[in-house]
């Protein structure tokens, strides 16, 4: 390796003053939002709103066990499927808080906090990290990276951003830590497997990931790489372990026999188990089969038996979350859910959006294979050339996943500081020979691509393009309706009415529980189809379909933003609704003003809707 001193932040000092310098910068771009969130507590999106309005009510009383949302769809409610162990930390703070603050001061502090120490952890490992395996000049641009990024502090570490995705990022990041990090490779892999558990207790999002770090360690047990097989035994043996430990705290006697797809349950379970017993017999073998064509055929034959023992177990699960919808109805849902659909799509439907998300990603797996092409030297010793090659998979995995849906990109985005630390220190510092009067153009060039992508945003002609990635025929509209309406101002006119039951669309669901004490007919989670029904089909259907379930559920008001077109349809019932258009049964309420049009339903004597023309 070069000497630290001729390498840019190449030095213990400079490393400690980037770390304090991207703090800053975080700061500095979350201070932009930051009147806006504290005045009005308004949030990134609807999971955020639900998070808050869980963790309000397991303080107010409800059980540790239940997760439902009982004011939507009630009076049964509707179950979540979000984990009660990153529900208890938040719970914490927000009683910490109360004790000092009004109760939306303690929430609006709770949603401040959380999101900033999730990133200081995710910063200094990071930091850590990128030091251990590349040196202080990489870490350095590594932590400016993971500051500066727009997808990555700007869209998962923003204030108010109290969902599970950030804390599965900071897990992925550091099971990766404990692949690449040297010394004591058993500890390093029980570790990783010790957070691998936490993850799959809070989320199923970075299952594959989990499974490809597995892989990973596989693969080095196969090719004999020193400690590889005690680094797998301590993944696969702590995950083993763990998993059905945090199971049992976060489940309850009900729930043990359910096996769900979308959480830790019985079938997740088997998994974690099958890769503890496969662990173990490869461990146990490693003296009996010295060779690499033996311990990869042992490898082999135990994946497929493991495999074909657990598919009847999983098989249930490859339909998804959705299964239980009509098939018309699945394919509306799914194909206007942005963070579902292919980047390729999204690409042609919102290059800029497409731009920031994967641009990035790709450039820097780029780098890293060039980097690893450019062979090893003194500057890159083979521990740096392995760390950066563990890397680079999870960086090719993100890039992979886009392609089915945008959210898997969050599998690559989790390393994307760590390789980029290790390309741009590369970069900065390499040996250039006759190109050298072109370095500090280029890698300024690639560093502002990589770390500020809207730029591209700009270019007309890229805008122009886009739209040849799309099918042709393919739809072109995502749902990003009733922005106008969510924010928190405008739904704090609804605590002018009294406490009801609200048909609203799906969109308005959750900030509607988190800012007024009114319950609502639909939110976006796929544990009710019911209730993705009902805040989809009254409104992107016909008069019928919205008459039927507001008689069966006794609603009592509906809601539509002013001026949408829902459905795609002028003529839709949302629609119609929105321009004014209301049937015999519906008359205007007046809220204060404000783009949400409330609507109060008229019934009879025996409780069957009014009859009336429509006015409008």
């Amino acid at each position: 390796m070069m000497p630290e001193r001729k390498e840019l932040f190449g030095r213990r000092a400079s490393y400690r003053l980037v770390f304090l310098v991207a703090v800053l910068v975080y700061l500095v771009i979350q201070s932009k939002f930051a009147g806006e969130f504290f005045h009005q507590l308004r949030l990134p999106d609807n999971d955020d709103a639900m998070r808050l309005s869980s963790v309000r009510d397991l303080v107010a009383g409800q059980g540790w066990y239940d997760t439902r949302q009982y004011r939507a769809l009630p009076p049964e409610g509707v179950l979540l499927h979000w984990s009660r162990l990153l529900d208890a930390p938040l719970a914490g703070l927000y009683v910490l808080f109360s004790a000092f603050l009004a109760p939306k001061a303690a929430l609006t502090a709770t949603a401040a906090i959380w999101p900033a120490a999730v990133f200081l952890v995710y910063l200094t490992v990071v930091g850590r990290t990128a030091k251990a395996a590349f040196g202080y000049s990489a870490a350095s641009f590594a932590m400016m990276a993971a500051s500066a990024m727009p997808m990555i502090s700007g869209n998962f570490f923003p204030l108010g951003r109290v969902d599970h995705h950030n804390v599965q990022i900071l897990c992925m990041l550091a099971i990766c830590a404990a692949l690449i990090s040297p010394g004591r490779p058993a500890v390093r892999g029980a570790m990783a497997g010790v957070i691998a558990g936490l993850s799959l207790a809070i989320g199923l999002e970075a299952i594959t990931f989990i499974g490809v770090a597995g892989l990973v360690l596989t693969a080095q047990h196969v090719l004999g790489r020193p400690g590889g097989t005690e680094r797998l035994l301590g993944y696969a043996v702590a995950m083993g372990l763990t998993a059905p430990v945090l199971f049992l705290a976060q489940t309850g006697p009900d729930g043990w026999g359910q096996l769900y797809c979308d959480q830790l349950s019985g079938r997740v379970l088997a998994i974690t188990t099958a890769a503890m017993l496969f662990a173990i017999v490869l461990g146990f073998s490693r003296r009996v089969l010295a060779g690499l064509p033996a311990r990869l055929v042992l490898a082999l034959v135990l994946g497929g038996l493991a495999l074909a023992a657990l598919w009847p177990v999983l098989s249930p699960c490859r339909a998804g979350p959705y299964a239980e919808l009509p098939p018309e109805i699945r394919q509306g849902i799914i194909g206007n859910i942005v963070e579902a659909t292919p980047v390729l799509r999204l690409f042609a439907v919102v290059p800029g959006m497409a731009m920031e998300i994967v641009l990035p990603l790709c450039l820097v797996t780029l780098l890293s294979l060039l980097r690893l092409a450019a062979g090893p030297g003194a500057a890159f010793p083979r521990e740096s050339r392995h760390a950066l090659g563990v890397v680079l998979v999870f960086l090719a995995l993100g890039v992979a996943g886009s392609l089915y849906q945008v959210r898997a990109f969050v599998w690559g985005l989790a390393v994307l500081p760590l390789g980029f630390g290790a390309v741009a220190a590369w970069l900065a510092n390499g040996d250039w020979g006759r190109l050298w009067p072109w370095k500090p153009v280029i890698t300024v060039a690639l560093a502002a691509v990589t770390l500020f992508p809207s730029f591209l945003t700009r270019n007309t002609l890229a805008m122009k393009l886009a739209p040849a990635l799309e099918p042709s025929g393919a739809a072109a509209r995502l749902d990003i309706s009733d922005k106008a309406c969510n924010a928190p101002q405008e739904l704090a006119r609804l605590n002018a009415l009294p406490a009801a039951l609200i048909m609203a669309p799906l969109n308005l669901g959750p900030k509607i529980l988190l800012y007024t004490p009114h319950s609502v007919m639909g939110v976006p989670y796929h544990r009710s189809a019911e209730a993705l029904l009902s805040g989809v089909l009254p409104f992107f259907g016909d008069a019928p379909e919205m008459e039927k379930r507001v008689q069966a559920y006794r609603v009592d008001y509906v809601l539509v933003c002013a001026g949408e077109v829902y459905g795609g349809r002028a003529d839709s019932m949302g629609s119609r609704l929105a321009r004014g258009a209301l049937p015999g049964w519906l008359e205007p309420v007046e809220i204060g003003g404000g783009p949400i049009r409330v609507m109060k339903v008229l019934r009879g004597a025996n409780g069957e809707l009014r009859d009336g023309d429509e006015t409008g």
